[in-house]
Parts: C-alpha cells; structure tokens; sequence
C-alpha cells in the first residue's frame, strides 16, 4: 500500500442501521475498474470489532499499528464517546491492552468498546497517513471532524451514502437480522 499523499484515500460507507451498507460494500469491493479491484486500504467497522472481540483479542498489528495501554486510553478519554452510557470507570474496566493487543474483559460493554476503537483505529490512519475505509451510521459529530481533519492532510475523501426509500425497510431488516443473530 503506498502513503504518498496524492494516493490517501478515505472511503466512508454511511447510512442508517439496516440501510444495506454492508451489501453496498460488498458490491464496490467486487468492482474492477481498470481491471483492478479498489484499494480501501485498512477497513474498519465497529460491528466486527465487537463480533470478533468477543472470539479474540484485537491485534493492532493487523493494522500496522503500535499501540501502548495509555495511548489508546488518551484518545478514547478525549473522543466524546466516553460519556454517561459509557463511563470512564466502565470504558476502564471493561478492556486490557497488553502486548499490542486489545482483550475484552466486561462483554457487556463490547459495542461500546468496538466502537472507541474503531474511533481510535481511525485516527492512527490519519496520523500515520494510511489508506482505510469505515463503515458508520453517521451518528457522531465526530464523523464529519474526520472527514475534514482528512481533507486538511491531503487525503482524497469519498462518501457513499447509502439509504432506502422507507424507514419501514430499515426497521424490518434490523429485525430479521437481530433474530437471525439469535437463531
């Protein structure tokens, strides 16, 4: 993968839950233009993050990433995703970091977790100017202060919005998917 700045790319895949985001992803990452498929470089998603949390510890080094226990505690303490629902006391106890890994330790906050570390993932790319790509509903206001922070370093930002024509259709697939989880 090359960081030059004229090839940082970002891509974001955004929409409400059950917008088919997922299905959208899998159709681009299909796409071959000019015989090649799309580099999106390191792709992050909060929902796998928490799916394979639960399995296993999360490797920074599969993203290419040294990251020590107060690093990693900074940038979640100062991300705005620490908060009432999820408390400094609980985002402490809920995880460790030993040997560039990430374990879980409280499974009940692991969507919590997933997602300071997606937020923490994300940052580390643009700190260190790697290509990635995320998934998100957009639910933040600390998507759009990515987006810019990218801009401003030179990356090349693409947004795929993706959405249905009725809420009715998202709120139906959220269903058939949380029973599929649970079947």
């Amino acid at each position: 993968m090359t960081n030059s700045r004229s090839q940082l790319r970002m891509r974001i895949f955004a929409g409400p839950n059950g917008s088919g985001k997922s299905t959208v992803i899998d159709w681009v990452r299909k796409q071959t233009p000019k015989g090649h498929p799309i580099d999106f470089g390191y792709y992050i998603n909060a929902d796998e993050i928490g799916k394979n949390l639960i399995k296993q510890p999360l490797d920074f080094k599969d993203f290419d990433i040294q990251c020590t226990p107060k690093e990693f505690a900074k940038v979640a303490l100062s991300s705005g995703l620490i908060n009432k629902e999820y408390t400094h006391e609980q985002f402490l106890n809920s995880y460790f970091l030993r040997g560039n890994r990430l374990h879980l330790k409280d499974k009940s906050k692991v969507d919590y977790l997933a997602q300071v570390t997606a937020d923490f993932l994300r940052k580390k790319m643009l700190e260190l100017r790697k290509r990635f790509s995320f998934e998100t509903v957009f639910s933040h206001v600390s998507k759009v202060d990515i987006m810019k922070e990218a801009v401003k370093l030179g990356y090349k930002v693409y947004l795929y919005f993706v959405s249905t024509s009725s809420p009715e259709i998202n709120k139906f697939r959220v269903l058939a998917r949380v029973a599929k989880t649970w079947s």
